[in-house]
């Protein structure tokens, strides 16, 4: 995925692994609308692009959320209004992309209900006793 990515990319942006199934893209002096064709165009390499055996290929769909930068941004409030796309784009669907602030009413409560669910189970299992290794 990465490969195929980085490959579609050529040169215009900077890819980098977040963690998980889940990456980040910088794609400096671009337009919302500029990025937005660069992550279309991403999402149709992946997709014409199978990866594993020949005898097994396997088909990858790709789900973005993209966020322009606003004067005074940190890269926090950036990542948090892309991850918010990226819910918008799950919930809607999947292999799409969604701009931050252009979300459709009924994905976005979708989006903000898968979020919250998410935090919780966080919250559960940062509240599990841990076991130690070496203790019994």
């Amino acid at each position: 995925f990465a490969g195929t990515v980085a490959a579609c990319l050529g040169g215009r942006g900077t890819l980098g692994r977040i963690g998980g199934e889940e990456f980040g893209i910088v794609l400096p002096n671009h337009s919302e609308d500029a990025a937005f064709a660069v992550a279309e165009e991403i999402g149709r390499t992946v997709r014409d692009t199978p990866i594993g055996r020949f005898d097994r290929p396997i088909r990858l769909t790709v789900s973005i959320g993209l966020a322009e930068a606003e004067p005074g941004d940190t890269i926090s409030d950036i990542m948090i209004r892309a991850d918010m796309a990226l819910y918008d784009a799950k919930a809607d669907g999947r292999d799409r992309c969604t701009i931050a602030g252009r979300f459709q009413p009924e994905a976005s409560a979708r989006a903000l209900a898968a979020a919250a669910a998410q935090m919780r189970a966080v919250e559960t299992r940062n509240l599990e006793p841990q076991l130690l290794r070496g203790t019994a």
